[in-house]
């Protein structure tokens, strides 16, 4: 099984390190932003929903910033940007073919183009996100938050047998 994980801070980066360095998979780091790009990257533009990407985008930018001007040239950059992370994705998935690709969060700009070309080349995702408990991470392979795994149904939680556990506090 071969992992790639996919960086976009330096604090994931680092943190990735880690787990990468612990792991008995072998395990490679893209940090991005990164000028490590393939043009044949571009052909997958068409099986992309630029729309809803930039979109989800959009709503996120009129929340955060009242200038129209920053605005319009905000979304000018998001729009050159997405077939710029389309390229790199596609080279550092191509090259190292991973069987999973994993994330932190999923739901951001540049994780979500990432992912969409990830399942275009058929590597499976895996998510990470900040736990609820302090000092921990949630793994997912579906996704975070209210994209998560978790039954929905009440029942499930309701009908849910527990074995006698003993904690040691």
């Amino acid at each position: 099984m071969k992992i790639l994980f996919f960086a976009v801070t330096k604090r994931q980066y680092i943190y990735f390190q880690n787990l990468a360095t612990n792991l008995p998979y072998p395990s490679k780091i893209q940090f991005f932003p990164s000028f490590n790009l393939s043009l044949r990257g571009l052909k997958l533009l068409k099986n992309i929903d630029k729309k809803a990407i930039l979109e989800s985008k959009y709503i996120e930018m009129e929340a955060k910033y009242s200038s129209k001007i920053y605005k319009y040239l905000y979304k000018k950059l998001l729009q050159f940007q997405l077939p710029w992370v389309v390229m790199v994705a596609f080279k550092v998935l191509s090259y190292y073919n991973p069987d999973y690709i994993i994330l932190w969060n999923g739901k951001k700009f540049y994780q979500d183009i990432i992912l969409e070309v990830a399942k275009l080349l058929e590597v499976k995702p895996i998510f990470f996100e900040n736990g609820v408990l302090p000092n921990s991470t949630t793994m997912d392979f579906v996704g975070v938050n209210a994209s998560n795994s978790l039954p929905r149904d009440t029942n499930f939680y309701q009908n849910l047998k527990y074995q006698n556990l003993h904690f040691k506090i």
